[in-house]
């Protein structure tokens, strides 16, 4: 009759072989694990080759990046240029503005030194005219008179800039 016995296996669980003439045999567990480490160690290789593949489009990658096209190098030449050129007319701007604000403080030096003057020159021509000297004048040399009281018209004004003046003379 058929015997069965137990064979020992790290697996967790556990295989049994029936020995006899009907029976088919079970393939040996050692057969199986051959089998497992062998493609295990063909997904290794496949893994290295894979990294291995990686890296050298990683590699070829990099180096193209770093590679400098000539139409990256001439769009570069331009960026710098243009900077280059826009830097050079803000300087340029600025020195104007600081000249224009120099210029400007100079006349404005000038006006208030004008101004003095002018005021110095005001008050040195209302202290050397003598009022009662050109009164004096004017009645004996040149005989004019105060006027009368019928020379003498009054109006009101209505708080307006200009006023309107109508003849007033009686004899028309």
């Amino acid at each position: 009759m058929a015997q069965r016995r137990r064979k020992s296996n790290t697996r967790a669980h556990h295989d049994y072989e029936i020995e006899g003439s009907a029976v088919r045999k079970a393939a040996p567990q050692r057969y199986t694990r051959e089998r497992e480490s062998l493609r295990e160690e063909r997904r290794l290789r496949e893994r290295e080759r894979d990294l291995r593949r990686e890296k050298r489009r990683t590699k070829k990658n990099r180096e193209r990046a770093l590679a400098l096209s000539p139409a990256y190098v001439a769009f570069l030449s331009v960026c710098i240029c243009v900077t280059f050129l826009v830097c050079g007319c803000y300087v340029f701007l600025q020195s104007q503005i600081t000249n224009r604000i120099n210029s400007v403080s100079s006349l404005q030096s000038e006006i208030l030194d004008m101004k003095t003057q002018n005021e110095e020159a005001k008050q040195k021509i209302e202290t050397s005219v003598d009022l009662n000297a050109i009164r004096e004048k004017a009645i004996n040399e040149l005989g004019m008179v105060y006027p009368d009281s019928s020379q003498i018209i009054y109006y009101d004004t209505d708080n307006e800039d200009s006023m309107t003046q109508y003849s007033t003379d009686s004899s028309k």
